[in-house]
């Protein structure tokens, strides 16, 4: 029935063609991050990591989404176990609600793993390019995605990211940070190691790239020409100035 269908995310029309969608006339408009919103901001980093009782030169790892099997948070604090053999002045943050019995497992499972005082458990942020800006590395765990905002929005403040290999996570990222296969908690590890044993100069190179690479392809401008672009292949004449003048 639709004259045209608009996916979010490559992902989303890869599944949907397989499942049968018509083709026709498909488009993918990737969502689009209010970069103005997501910067790079040293106050909020300093007064957020403050409020979680972050001490001077430890590292904050952290992984924002809803509590849910699919974002993996069990191997998650896998990670982190074996991140924190050797890596002592590290914190892990999980921000993000769900089901009280899951939360009960997922802290439980962390008191197993010797993680009881390392990780902080955080419903929910008012302020979330303030938490963007407190973490060292922002973490994507997830076994499924489509298009994760968390690695973009993220990105945008220059933030470094370790993700798993799902969804759209290879078009957002690009080359400039690691991705590795979901459920694998000892290259998880890994990766982390890889990116925080950057020098200097190349960890701020990436920083500024991943930005720059969020404002050129995925902010709301390219959000609102991409819309409109296939408004107007659907119906050139009725949409044109409408959508000029919403853009």
């Amino acid at each position: 029935l639709p004259a045209c269908i608009i996916f979010n995310s490559m992902a989303g029309y890869r599944h949907y063609l397989a499942a049968g969608y018509r083709n026709e006339c498909t488009k993918v408009v990737p969502n689009g991050i209010d970069v103005e919103a997501f910067f790079p901001d040293v106050t909020k980093r300093e007064k957020f990591r403050r409020s979680l009782g972050v001490e001077a030169g430890w590292r904050l790892i952290g992984l924002i989404g809803r509590l849910d099997v699919m974002k993996d948070h069990r191997t998650f604090l896998d990670a982190a176990c074996l991140f924190a053999e050797h890596e002592r002045d590290t914190l892990f943050v999980c921000i993000g609600d769900g089901p009280s019995e899951y939360r009960l497992e997922l802290d439980a499972r962390a008191t197993a793993l010797g993680l009881a005082d390392k990780v902080l458990w955080i419903p929910r942020v008012e302020d979330m390019s303030a938490a963007y800006n407190a973490l060292d590395i922002l973490t994507l765990a997830s076994i499924g995605e489509a298009f994760p905002n968390v690695i973009a929005e993220a990105m945008a403040c220059e933030t470094p990211c370790v993700a798993t290999a799902v969804g759209d996570c290879r078009e957002i990222v690009g080359d400039i940070w690691p991705l590795v296969e979901p459920k694998a908690p000892q290259k998880l590890a890994e990766a982390w190691r890889e990116v925080l044993t950057l020098d200097q100069g190349e960890s701020q190179r990436r920083r500024k790239e991943g930005r720059q690479r969020i404002v050129d392809k995925y902010s709301l401008s390219e959000l609102g020409r991409g819309v409109a672009e296939v408004m107007r292949q659907v119906h050139p004449a009725k949409h044109a100035m409408r959508v000029n003048d919403q853009c």
